[in-house]
């Protein structure tokens, strides 16, 4: 209703101005044919009439795009990088088995790859994140409660530490996805706000829970199950295999399923390899974790064109009151 009752009282404005006009002075724009001067005022005239032809074309077009309700002028102007209206929410779920303390071809071990990874990401990205940590085995442990302070989540990170116990082990992979979009549930509902929720997966292995769990219907949840529930919960999820030998042993449609499912998501399936690094993975996903430009709301776009309207008429009344106008 403002909008409606802000175009109204422009073009209340110009017909008034157009009607004053046309008493006060002695020839009347945009019609030429009342004056037949020559020189600097028959310049000022055609600036004139381009500002009040471009008042009343910048009017109508307000009426049309607030008329049509759907905003379609938003198409020609720029468009704005606006702040985020919501934090965005990212758990890293960071595999922490006992094969992720294997050593790599550089004499440091794969934890130690992966802490270097997300530690670089979390230092570089998300200004506007708030960042949780999962280190899962045969259980899914909360290492990082959902924070800003990087320097408290990279501490807690180094001391991530793949499991030594055996009855401790295990790769629970879609009980800790199914943990971790709970736990981004449970935090939404409680700050009432929207959200924008992903994870990122890192595991060396495929999905073997511990042997005494596989009767336990939440820790032996399987990945794909849990994959459905992020999809229709709108969490994104990306997933990464760093081992080579490990995503080998999967066949290619069970590995087509999975990347299937990650994408309905709205994430990444990435495999590190020799000639794509998971620091590599990692960048490709923060450039889709970046806040997308978008255009101005059609209200917005609607306001402008009638500032534009404002302006063209009032540098019109301005030319001819101080140039134009005659004095009998």
């Amino acid at each position: 209703m403002f909008w409606w009752t802000f175009a109204l009282a422009v073009v209340i404005s110009t017909f008034v101005l157009l009607k004053k006009r046309k008493r006060e002075a002695s020839f009347q724009l945009p019609h030429m044919d009342l004056y037949e001067g020559r020189g600097p005022s028959r310049w000022y005239t055609g600036v004139s009439r381009f500002f009040f032809v471009g008042a009343l074309f910048f009017l109508i077009a307000a009426v049309l795009h607030f008329t049509v309700g759907s905003g379609p002028l938003r198409f020609f102007f720029p468009t704005i990088e606006g702040e985020p209206q919501f934090k965005k929410v990212l758990f890293f779920v960071v595999d922490r088995s006992g094969s992720m303390g294997e050593s790599l071809a550089d004499g440091s071990t794969k934890m130690q790859l992966v802490r270097k990874a997300v530690q670089r990401y979390v230092d570089k990205n998300g200004r506007d994140e708030l960042f949780g940590l999962i280190g899962f085995a045969r259980a899914a442990d909360v290492e990082v409660p959902l924070c800003d302070d990087r320097n408290f989540f990279n501490t807690k990170l180094t001391e991530l530490r793949p499991e030594r116990i055996e009855r401790l082990n295990g790769t629970a992979i879609g009980y800790a996805i199914i943990k971790t979009i709970y736990l981004i549930l449970a935090c939404q509902e409680f700050s009432g706000k929207e959200m924008r929720n992903s994870m990122i997966v890192i595991t060396d292995g495929i999905e073997e829970p511990h042997p005494a769990d596989r009767m336990d219907p939440f820790r032996s949840i399987r990945s794909e199950d849990a994959l459905k529930k992020a999809a229709e919960e709108e969490v994104s999820v990306h997933y990464i295999n760093i081992d080579p030998r490990a995503y080998g042993r999967m066949r290619l449609e069970e590995r087509g399923r999975l990347r299937a499912l990650v994408e309905r998501t709205g994430g990444i399936y990435a495999e590190v390899s020799e000639g794509r690094p998971l620091e590599g993975i990692l960048k490709q996903i923060a450039k889709q974790e970046e806040p997308k430009a978008h255009y101005p709301t059609p209200q917005v776009i609607g306001v402008y064109i009638l500032i534009l309207a404002l302006f063209f008429c009032t540098v019109s009344r301005l030319l001819e009151s101080f140039f134009l106008r005659v004095v009998p």
